[in-house]
């Protein structure tokens, strides 16, 4: 198994440079949203699907929005401006006016993509035009790595015109990376030859797809018993990118589930610690706090065959390499990993917030070095929000007296 695949397209920049080129994006979906405002009422054939709205006011919001994001584009210009010509005195308000300005027109851009995917879902048979919009979304999904909104879409653009190789390798691609394994599967026997257009970090988890088969098929098989059951605990993760539910895998890691859950209850997650080392196609590491708390680690619950795969999208417990040293920091996978089985305790998975998980800001590069000048994401808090009627409790393995050193270096496949 090859670890960290490097998935996407996107290589490393400085950071003036990216930042000019995430503005060029922002600027390359303003002929998008000017040929939908503009498209006529669409001449189609058959009934519209059944939606919460028409055609028509889709389009007049899409209009509405449009003419914001441009407002919002302008000032963000001028905002860009003001910072890079004035004087230093007023660089740092300068510079948040700026980051603000910029953050108000992704969240736009963002806005606005949904309202076209949207207009995509209402439309029985979207025409070249909007057809190619959607699309372009959808290859800006796969090359930003937000895999699991990417095979959304690409599974709804194929129902439209299933011919497209364009966006079958979008589809094929987003599908291993994102879990599903059994569309990855009939991907493999159906298209197989589009496969070497993939890039190279997905195509070394299509070398190892017969590896991740036995493993899915088991916990589908879990998950389909814990589904009846109904009972596992459950948590809110509330992020700087939005709020994340993870169902927690008591059966199978007791002693990890109790730890976590005291951690979430004593408000231990509440303090707006750090996702400190998210590596693209990896995972996503957080909770590393530099004063040492909490001061003890914890028995480690892996190594038996009880143990839950490495697929994407599961929680788990970061540790120090050695045995018995995690404390608190966990991480979330990006992809299936399972060369990490047996060395980490898996004990969750996330329910709600796949694309918020993919979204959080990477501030590692593919070769596990850090990105210099990256702001990272938080961990705003979190909260239970069921759990078994019995007390939840960490089993101490040993307690140490707290330095900043003392917790840290817990890194997955290091």
């Amino acid at each position: 198994m090859r670890s960290k695949a490097k998935i996407g397209f996107i290589g490393d920049r400085s950071r003036n440079v990216q930042t000019a080129l995430q503005r060029v994006r922002l600027l390359s979906l303003l002929p998008w949203v000017l040929l939908a405002c503009a498209t006529p009422a669409w001449a189609l054939q058959g009934q519209p699907a059944e939606q919460t709205r028409t055609l028509d006011e889709i389009d007049a919001e899409l209009e509405r929005r449009f003419e914001e994001f441009r407002e919002l584009l302008k000032q963000t210009s001028r905002a860009r401006a003001n910072y890079f010509q004035q004087d230093r005195g007023q660089s740092v308000k300068n510079r948040q006016d700026y980051e603000t300005r910029y953050q108000q027109a992704r969240d736009h851009k963002d806005l606005l993509e949904k309202l076209l995917i949207e207009k995509f879902e209402a439309t029985p048979q979207p025409d070249d035009t909007l057809y190619r919009m959607v699309k372009s979304i959808a290859e800006d999904y796969f090359r930003a790595e937000r895999m699991y909104a990417c095979f959304a879409l690409a599974e709804k653009l194929l129902r439209v015109r299933p011919d497209d190789d364009q966006v079958r390798i979008l589809y094929g691609g987003s599908a291993i990376v994102s879990n599903q394994i059994e569309v990855a599967k009939n991907f493999r026997q159906s298209w197989g030859f589009l496969i070497k257009e993939l890039p190279k970090e997905i195509r070394y988890i299509y070398d190892d797809l017969d590896l991740i088969i036995g493993p899915y098929e088991r916990e589908l098989q879990i998950r389909a018993a814990e589904a009846k059951a109904d009972d596992l605990p459950r948590v809110l993760i509330s992020t700087s990118r939005g709020d994340i539910t993870v169902e927690l895998f008591e059966n199978e890691a007791p002693h990890t589930v109790g730890n976590f859950v005291k951690l979430v209850e004593t408000g231990y997650y509440n303090r707006g610690l750090d996702f400190h080392r998210v590596i693209p196609g990896f995972v996503a590491q957080g909770a590393q706090d530099p004063t040492g708390l909490p001061n003890y680690t914890i028995y480690d619950e892996f190594g038996s065959d009880n143990d839950r795969p490495h697929l994407a999208y599961v929680l788990a417990m970061a540790n120090a390499d050695r045995p018995n040293s995690a404390a608190a920091e966990f991480y979330f996978t990006l992809r299936p990993v399972m060369d990490l089985n047996r060395r980490y305790a898996v004990f969750g998975r996330v329910i709600e917030g796949f694309d918020v998980v993919e979204r959080i800001t990477k501030t590692y590069d593919r070769e596990d070095k850090p990105k210099p000048g990256v702001v990272p994401d938080k961990i705003l808090a979190a909260k239970v929000l069921r759990k078994r009627d019995h007390e939840y409790l960490p089993k101490i393995f040993q307690y140490f007296e707290l330095t900043p050193q003392t917790q840290g270096g817990s890194n997955p496949d290091q």
